[in-house]
């Protein structure tokens, strides 16, 4: 009929739309065919339909006879689709995933930091800055010894001050060594456990989602989260934090030296550092949202990958294996659209700072050959601050590029944070909390209780159980089970065969919603009069 073509060629059209300019000839077979039958079907004058002649459907060889379309005839068929059908993109099912914008927030850094334990991150901050100030004091007696070096040699005690020097000087940076490492094994401890805190909360929060949220959630998207991102908390952000983190300390220290040295070189490097800084915003907002981008364009892949190891019995069936690599292939190619424009980030950074650092050289060596005749100034100073001047280049593109692999990184938790906070159904535990000694007697109060079993019984016929319960046969009973199984519980039973509760402490007969009888069932039983007897009556339990 006309709806089920319809439905032909609304199917027809999303296959074209994800093939995109490439048009394989079945597809187009398709369309001809649809097109066919549903002028005819829109004609009133025909009383045939061309899938009559063989029970409802065309054969293989009356396909391979249609006419293939060409470009601008399944243009026009598209666009007469696309008329007809008004496809509703706010009637998909399945929610498109969101890509968050502008800096990631603080929450998110918080979320992280306090998974790993603020003890740690400040014992790691003050363990690290006293491995730098080491490392600076240990420059700073080899600037000494080398303007003394002569002194020291023409001196009577010249060799074993020379030994004392050494060992000092040994001394120093073996001492940087071990803060560093005393720092940086309790922080690596800390932020494995933030991880395995971060991905527990995650994994119980989407045990815990409701089936609406796998509905219109694509595992690939789940899976993404747990394998990349919990991979980038695992190994890749743990690294960036440590190496950003002592990357800005060594800075501050660098730019330390050639201001003691050389402080009028504090004039030129307050606007130095405000281009730097505005170097670096714009470098890490542009690296933080193509990784967003990339995240979030890798999900469909493991979609994708997925339907097609479920399908692929029907994948081949249908032959559809070339369109199904070419839409693997086109999603790979979108993720990987965003590697581009993040090694020309990096190139454009890295010639800007270069400058940047070229500068403050330029700086430093003027000022100290400026400076040479000032008290305390000595050639070995001058020569400690240009050397920190040449290394500050090299720190200062780490301290941008570790900052902005930082925050990169630190999207992964992002992702993770928003799959730990999705709706839940029911809390587990309430706020209510039995006491550790109950029960502490085995007895039951009623107080005002009312049932009511119509609705049980109405649910009963509508899913067609009430016959079957009413058939169960005596070797379906379960009173040995209740005997055995609940020797030690209180077990209250709705009986719905007599037999199955004549064992019971006690009996309650309701009539007309009123308590008639309430006694042992044998007692019931020897009374003649009682209503449960007359019930047993009926049923065959006793005899008249």
């Amino acid at each position: 009929g006309s709806e089920e073509n319809t439905n032909e060629i609304k199917e027809v059209l999303e296959d074209l739309k994800k093939l995109d300019p490439i048009k394989t000839k079945e597809i187009q077979r398709q369309i001809s065919a649809s097109l066919e039958m549903f002028s005819q079907n829109q004609n009133p004058g025909s009383v045939s339909s061309p899938r009559k002649s063989d029970g409802g459907r065309k054969s293989i060889e009356e396909r391979e006879k249609v006419p293939l379309l060409n470009e601008d005839q399944v243009n026009n068929a598209m666009k007469k689709s696309e008329n007809l059908l008004k496809i509703n993109e706010k009637s998909k099912l399945i929610v498109k995933e969101g890509v968050e914008t502008g800096k990631v927030k603080f929450n998110v850094y918080w979320s992280y930091l306090k998974a790993i334990n603020f003890n740690v991150i400040i014992f790691f901050l003050v363990i690290y800055i006293i491995s730098n100030i080491l490392g600076v004091y240990s420059n700073l007696y080899l600037a000494d010894w080398s303007d003394h070096a002569t002194e020291i040699q023409r001196g009577e005690n010249g060799s074993t001050e020379f030994r004392t020097k050494i060992g000092v000087y040994t001394a120093l940076g073996i001492g940087q060594v071990l803060f560093i490492g005393i720092a940086s094994l309790p922080m690596a401890l800390g932020m494995i456990i933030a991880s395995k805190i971060l991905h527990e909360k995650m994994l119980t929060n989407i045990l815990r989602s409701p089936m609406a949220f796998f509905d219109v959630t694509p595992l690939g998207r789940i899976l993404n989260r747990f394998g990349r991102d919990i991979y980038a908390t695992d190994t890749v952000l743990p690294t960036s934090l440590i190496n950003t983190t002592s990357t800005v300390i060594q800075a501050i220290f660098i730019v330390i030296v050639p201001v003691i040295v050389t402080p009028w070189i504090l004039v030129p490097l307050i606007p130095i550092t405000y281009g730097y800084l505005q170097l670096l915003k714009l470098y890490v907002s542009t690296s933080r949202q193509l990784k967003r981008l990339e995240s979030t364009t890798r999900s469909p892949i493991y979609s994708h990958f997925q339907e097609s190891i479920q399908g692929a019995t029907s994948i081949r069936a249908y032959k559809c294996v070339e369109f199904f690599l070419l839409e693997s292939q086109k999603r790979v190619d979108n993720n990987l659209v965003c590697y581009y424009p993040s090694i020309v980030a990096n190139r454009w950074l890295a010639v800007r700072l270069e400058f940047v650092g070229n500068l403050i050289v330029l700086l430093s060596a003027l000022l100290g050959v400026l400076w040479r005749d000032s008290p305390g100034v000595t050639p070995g100073l001058i020569g400690l601050s240009v050397s920190y001047a040449l290394s500050i280049t090299q720190i200062l593109t780490w301290v941008v590029r570790m900052t902005g692999e930082l925050e990169t990184n630190v999207v992964a938790i992002e992702r993770i944070k928003e799959y730990s906070e999705t709706p839940t159904e029911a809390a587990l535990e309430t706020g209510f909390k039995l006491p550790k000694d109950w029960p502490i007697r085995g007895s039951v109060n009623f107080e005002e209780l009312k049932l009511q079993d119509e609705e049980l019984w109405e649910a009963l016929k509508l899913t067609h159980m009430d016959t079957y319960v009413s058939s169960l046969t005596d070797l379906l009973d379960y009173k040995r089970t209740i005997k055995e199984q609940f020797a030690d519980c209180t077990v209250l039973t709705i009986a719905h065969r007599l037999h199955s509760v004549i064992d019971s402490d006690r009996l309650m007969v309701l009539d007309s919603g009123e308590i008639a009888e309430f006694q042992e069932p044998q007692s019931l039983l020897k009374d003649s009069n009682s209503v449960f007897y007359s019930m047993a009556l009926d049923a065959g339990l006793v005899s008249g």
